[in-house]
This record gives structure tokens, sequence and C-alpha cells, in this order.
């Protein structure tokens, strides 16, 4: 190019002017852009013209191509006279391709296919092995049943084999008159007699019952006169008693009250007579009680000279020669009220030390003038001298320089005592003797010191009065006989020693500390209250110990009936149930309802594979949560609240630990209580600390036997003011079970509350719900008469809990 151009410039420089002048035309700028545009823009437009010519045959070949191929799947083998030979040859291909690929499909069917029929084959072999296997097992089943049938009626043949009466008769004899005692012949005396040989036992089989026919005083008139208030209470609380009959033919005890104002031995014949006439005395008044309560302190035996057959005598008032052991009954007087709670009035418990280490009032009138004299009597008639040396020893003991006050009195001052001659007569009125008791720790019960006395109605007064108000007996005397012996034992709320042992009272007294004597003055006050305290209560105990000694059990417990009812709950009660779920050692689940509001049918309770109870209740009460109900069939109870949110290994550990500790409440919230010296009072606290002295029972497992006993034996008082607060059941299940064991109760794990998000406002987060509750601790204390609550480090917790175990074992209870 370059060399180009330089040959023309040459050419132009020699000369030559025709071929100078076009090249100076081409290159003159005027003519330049029409020629750049021309050059430009005649290629563009060819080659885009071009390139549609293109594009269209392409597409029109490929439309072609599409058609042949539809045409040639309807018809392979149609007109290939159109195709040239190298568009054949690929066309051949392009056919052997798909039949290869429609081969492959069919073959991958088949294949399926045929697995298909080898798996219904498989499944139809299956079938057929089932039926028959299931035919097998229904002949097996069929056997099973007629071997168990068979063995049933093989046991059953052998258990009346061997027992052929196996339910005992309420009778041992079906006609009474065919009795199998062993009665007293003529020649021995009515003193001899005892439960082997004046009681007939073919009337009282053990599953009689124990029922007792109670003469009506108003219709059979035994004896002259009987105090109203005596005749009064006995047939009330009688009327009382489950076990009376009014149908003789199938009593077992026949009881009969005696009055006491007989007047000469006139009257002794009548009493004996009208005892003869008795419907069912049958000649020698076996298993009769003779009833003989006397108030008064100039009682006395009023059988002496009265042929009172085969029958026990009942009474304050005993001789040595005419009290028959383990026979007759020494009763206290009826002293007390008719019956219901007794514990108005009493004085507390606590604490331990009184005024008074030791007091006595007392009078014996032969000894009198000798006292007064200071001279003791020369002879010991009628124990006189013994008597006189006895008080003799026990002034030295009060003039002894102690810090300990004694008051003893041996003389009524003036003013006269009550009782026989013949014993320590009681002096001044009993709001005096009340008065000298309450402020007594120990006080002096002198037997009679005629030997020939087991028992008077002075001395049974003494004790009973003791009793009741605190002050621990110190019974000194030879031949002493104590009130329901074979039930009680005496030695655990009172002192008893001989006379001779009196120089020794003092120091004896002083070994006991506060602690034993706060567990005697509580016994006491415990035996006092059930034995003692109303005219029911003595009743009652002496039925007991005489259905005892006949070997008949006792009736069951009352239970309340709990009928199904179905009713309304709400959302929480009803996640509550779904939680428990998979429990293990459910038995049933009991809801008690107390909401007004008439149930709901359309409610469905969550299927947690236990029975579950609904109970509605008569009337809106705490207290119905520990009503002994019927459905409860297991001994452990846990009582829940419907809002309390509680894991199964909680629960589950749980009642492990209470079947190690039956006795006592065993949960998880844990309370305490204490002092409060501004307050002068109990206050009930719900912060954390150290000690707890109650378990909450919204959470908590207990005995069904304290249910009997919250229900039937506290104190009607304490339900009564849980119902007027609508508050404290469980502080009075925790003061329950504290005063019958003497034990705290038991908390597990380290859970203090239970929240439910979501619940709704419960009572404790009421303003007055804290105040209520110390008022009741110190209501609960007043009715005891001290506070039984014990205080407890204790907590029970896992035996591996914050254990470091290796990662391939296992704890117990993971988070306890």
């Amino acid at each position: 190019m370059r060399n180009l151009s330089y040959g023309r410039l040459n050419g132009r420089e020699r000369g030559n002017g025709n071929s100078g002048g076009f090249i100076m035309w081409l290159l003159r700028p005027s003519r330049l852009v029409p020629i750049i545009i021309i050059l430009t823009v005649v290629p563009l437009c060819t080659h885009y013209f071009l390139s549609k010519i293109e594009l269209l045959q392409a597409t029109s070949e490929a439309y072609h191509a599409e058609r042949r191929l539809l045409l040639d799947l309807h018809d392979p083998f149609g007109d290939l006279s159109e195709y040239k030979c190298e568009n054949l040859k690929g066309r051949i291909q392009e056919l052997l391709n798909i039949k290869t690929s429609v081969s492959n499909e069919l073959r991958d069917l088949e294949q399926r296919r045929l697995q298909l029929q080898e798996s219904i084959a498989a499944a139809t072999t299956r079938i057929d092995s089932l039926k028959q296997e299931e035919n097998h097992i229904k002949t097996e089943l069929e056997r099973l049943k007629s071997s168990v049938e068979q063995a049933i009626l093989a046991q059953k043949e052998l258990f009346e084999k061997n027992m052929p009466q196996i339910a005992a008769p309420k009778r041992i004899r079906a006609n009474h008159e065919d009795s199998i005692f062993n009665p007293l012949s003529p020649n021995h005396a009515i003193e001899m007699c005892r439960m082997h040989n004046c009681f007939d036992y073919s009337r009282c089989s053990v599953l009689s019952g124990f029922p007792i026919y109670f003469y009506d005083v108003d219709k059979y008139h035994t004896s002259a006169d009987i105090e109203i208030f005596v005749k009064t209470t006995v047939k009330q609380a009688l009327g009382y008693n489950p076990h009376i009959t009014n149908d003789p033919d199938e009593a077992c005890v026949f009881i009969a009250l005696i009055g006491e104002n007989l007047r000469s031995g006139y009257d002794k014949k009548i009493l004996e007579t009208n005892l003869h006439s008795l419907s069912h005395w049958n000649g020698d008044g076996r298993n009769h009680v003779l009833l003989n309560f006397g108030r008064t302190f100039y009682s006395r035996d009023i059988f002496t000279g009265v042929n009172t057959g085969h029958a026990l005598i009942v009474q304050s008032h005993f001789s040595f020669a005419q009290y028959r052991p383990n026979f007759d009954f020494i009763a206290p007087p009826l002293l007390g009220l008719p019956g219901g709670d007794v514990w108005h009035n009493l004085p507390p418990i606590i604490p331990a030390k009184r005024k008074y280490l030791l007091s006595f009032q007392g009078e014996l009138p032969p000894l009198r003038p000798y006292i007064d004299s200071g001279q003791l009597p020369l002879d010991g008639t009628d124990g006189l001298r013994d008597e006189a040396m006895l008080v003799d020893e026990l002034d030295k003991l009060q003039q002894t320089p102690t810090d300990d006050l004694f008051l003893l009195q041996f003389s009524c001052r003036g003013s006269g005592g009550y009782g026989d001659l013949s014993e320590w007569q009681i002096c001044d009125t009993e709001t005096t003797r009340t008065g000298l008791l309450k402020e007594s720790t120990f006080t002096l019960i002198l037997a009679p010191h005629n030997a020939s006395q087991v028992s008077t109605v002075i001395l049974q007064t003494r004790i009973f009065e003791a009793l009741k108000y605190g002050a621990i007996p110190v019974i000194l005397g030879n031949y002493v006989q104590l009130p329901l012996s074979e039930a009680l034992d005496w030695k655990k709320l009172a002192i008893i020693h001989p006379k001779a042992r009196v120089s020794e009272l003092h120091f004896l007294i002083r070994t006991f500390s506060n602690a034993d004597i706060l567990a005697l003055r509580r016994q006491g006050r415990f035996v006092w209250e059930k034995y003692f305290g109303s005219t029911q209560a003595v009743l009652d105990s002496i039925m007991a110990v005489l259905r005892e000694r006949l070997s008949i059990p006792p009736m069951p417990a009352p239970q309340e009936p709990s009928p199904s009812v179905f009713n309304e709950s709400f959302e929480v009660l009803l996640n509550s149930l779904a939680r428990l779920y998979g429990l293990p050692y459910l038995n049933k689940v009991i809801v008690v309802w107390n909401s007004p509001r008439l149930p709901s049918e359309d409610i469905r309770w969550p299927d947690i594979k236990v029975p579950v109870q609904v109970i509605r209740a008569e009337r809106n009460s705490l207290n119905n949560r520990f009503l002994p109900y019927s459905e409860i069939e297991t001994e452990a109870v846990l009582s829940v609240d419907d809002d309390a949110h509680l894991r199964h290994d909680e629960i589950v550990f749980g009642f492990r630990v209470w079947r190690e500790e039956r006795d006592r409440v065993v949960g998880f919230p844990g309370r305490f209580h204490a002092w409060d010296l501004n307050f002068g009072g109990w206050l009930y606290n719900s912060n954390y600390s150290c000690e707890l002295s109650m378990v909450l029972t919204g959470a908590a497992f207990f005995h069904k036997y304290y249910s009997y006993v919250y229900s039937h034996v506290m104190p009607q008082a304490i339900r009564d003011k849980v119902d007027e607060y609508m508050n404290c059941e469980d502080i009075a299940m925790n003061f329950l079970v504290s005063h019958y064991t003497r034990r705290p109760p038991v908390k597990v794990t380290s859970r203090w509350t239970f929240r439910c998000p979501g619940c709704p406002v419960s009572l404790s987060e009421d303003d007055s719900h804290f105040t209520e509750r110390h008022k009741c601790i110190n209501f609960f204390t007043q009715v005891y008469g001290y506070n039984p609550l014990l205080n407890t480090q204790y907590r029970v917790d896992s035996v591996l809990f914050k254990t470091r175990l290796p990662h391939d074992k296992q704890k117990c209870f993971k988070f306890i």
C-alpha cells in the first residue's frame, strides 16, 4: 500500500496532468462525506437483508423437518423419495434411537410388573399365614380359657373341701339358749366371775358387729332414782353409738343404767328384784353391763349384798373383795360435758414449770386431831399411823429450802371436806381447786389408806381434775386401780409410786426435764379429752374396751359418699389432669368440685389411662379436700391444687419418700412459724428460711387415716374456723399430724413455690390471706393447748443429687 501511494506521487510530480487531477478530486473535502456514508450504510443494509433470508429459510426447514418427523411417527415407512441419501441415513439413525429408548422403557415396565406380582404373591402368602396363625391363636386361647375355668373350679372345690364354712356366722350358736360358755356352778361365788366363765361368747361372733341393746330408762325402772343429768346424757350418748341395736335377739351385750340413791337394805332388795326381772336377764344376767355413774363425793358401791349374777359392773367405787380384774370396769365419774368439743376453758400445756412444783389439798378427819397437835397416833388402827407418818414426811419436803414452791394442805381449815371419812376428803369449791391445779406442775393424789378400797369416787375425781387442768398426777398408793387400765398406759401420763417412797418424792419429781413434763401433760390432756372429758367419751371407751376383750374387730371408719358427677372445668384443671398422663403408681384421680355452678355435660376430661372421679361437694368448704371419700382405695393420698405444677419425677420421688415415712406429711412447698415478741403471738411465714415446720397440702402426700381423724376426731372448732376464713386447712392438717406423731413434716426437693402462668388469681393473693393464717395458728394453739408444730432443717433429695457421674451412667432422678 505504501509503495503504491508513493508511485502515484512520483507520476504526478512528472507532469502527468490527467492522473493528478482525478486524485485530487477524490480527496476533496466537499465530496468525501457522502462517499463515506454510502460506503458505510450500503454494506450494513446488505448484511441485514441476507441474515433475514437465512433465518426464514432455516425456520422453514425446521418446520418441514418437524412435520416430517410427526408423519414418520405415524407412518415411519412412508414416502422416503423426498429424502436425500445422506438425510435418509440420519433419519434411520434417529428412528433406531427412538426404538432403543422405547424398548428400554418397556423393559423397565415389565420388570416393575414382575416385581409387583411378586409382592402381591408374597402378601397373599403372608395373609394366608396370618390367618392360619390367627386360627391357631384362637384355638390356643380357647384352650387356655378352658384351662382357667377348670383351674378355678378345682380351686373352688379344694377351697370348699378344706374350708367348708369360710364365713363365720353372726352368732356362734343359732339358738343362744344352747350356749357354749362354761357358767359357774352354784358352789362358786359371784366374785370368781371372769370373761371365760361368766360371759356367753356364743352371742358375739367376730362378724356380729358387736350389737348393743340398751334398756330404756323410762321403761325399765331398775332403781329408785337416777340423776337427771346422768339419765339424759347416757341415753343420748348411747343413741349416737354405732353399735346400738333395737333388736334384743341379735344383741351381744345388754346395758342397764342403775341409780345410786339407795337409802336402806330394803332398797337393795328392790334393786335385785328389778335386775332379775329385766326382760333378757336370762336367769343369771349373762352379757349384761350394769352402769353406776356417781357424780357426788359421797357415792358408794351399791351392789354389795346384791346378787348381780354374771353381769359386768361399771362404777368408780370398788372394794378389794368386790372388784373382779379384767371383768368389771373402773370408770371415771361423769363430771364432763355430754359430748362434743371439750377443749374450752382448758389451760395451755406450756410453760412446763408452773408456780407450784407440787400441790395437795385434802383432809383425813380421823387424823386431823393428831395433825393439829403435832403428835402421831400410837396405834396403827385403820392405817392412821401410816398416814400420819406420810404427812410428816411430806411436811419435811415442804419445808426444804428450795426455789420450787410446795403447797401441801392436809386440813380443809374449818371449811370441812367432801367424801367418805375413811379417805382423804376434797376441800373447797371446784373453782378454788381449779385455780390451784392450773398453777401446779405436779399434784399429789393419795390413795385410800384402807387396803380394802381399790378405787373411790374421790380418787377418780382427783385424777379427773388433775388431767383436765394439766397438773401431772403423782399417785401414792399400794392397792390403787386406775380407770380403763386395759387400754391406757398410765405411766405415760402419771407418776405412780407406793407410799413407802414418799421420802424420795422430792428427788423423783425433780428428775423430770421440761420435755418430760410436757410429754406427760400432753398425754394426760389427750386421755382426758378422748376418754374422760364427756359422757360420750366415757361410754364409747368402755364399750371399745369390752369389744377388744371379745376380739371383735371395730366397725369400719365412716367414709364420705363420693357420687360420680360430670362437671364443668376450667382450662387450668384440664391441663393439670393432662399432665398426669403416664404417671407411675397412679391409681385414680378424684376431683373435689366446690364450685356452686351447675355441671356442664359437654366437658370431656382428658384420657390419662386411669379413672377420673369428679365429686361435687354439698357445700363450698376447704375441709372437703380431706374427707375420707369411699373412692379412695389406697393408703397414700396425693393432695394437689389444680394450679400446682409438678413433674412426674418429683411426684414419684415424693411417693418413694412417703413410703418410708408413712405417718408424716411429705410434700414440696415448705413454710414455718415463729413467735413474734411485738405481736405477742405466733406468725405464719412463707419466706425462705433454714427451717420449716409445715408442708402445704397443695402438693403433699399423707396417709388416708389422717382424713378420718381430720373429719371425725379433730375438734369441730378447727373445721369451723377453716370455713369461716375459707383458709388454713393445710395448717390444720399439719397441726393434726404433728400433734399425733410429735414429728415434723418432710420436705422433698428444693422447690419452694409452684407458680402457674396464666392461672386466675388465687385465694393466697388476697391481702387478708396472711392475716388470717396468723390468726389460725394462734387459734389452733388455743384449741390444742400448745403449738404442736416442730421445726426441722431436714430435707430429702435424691441420693445422687449433685453427684458427678460418668457420661455412660444415668441417675435415677436427674434433677432431684
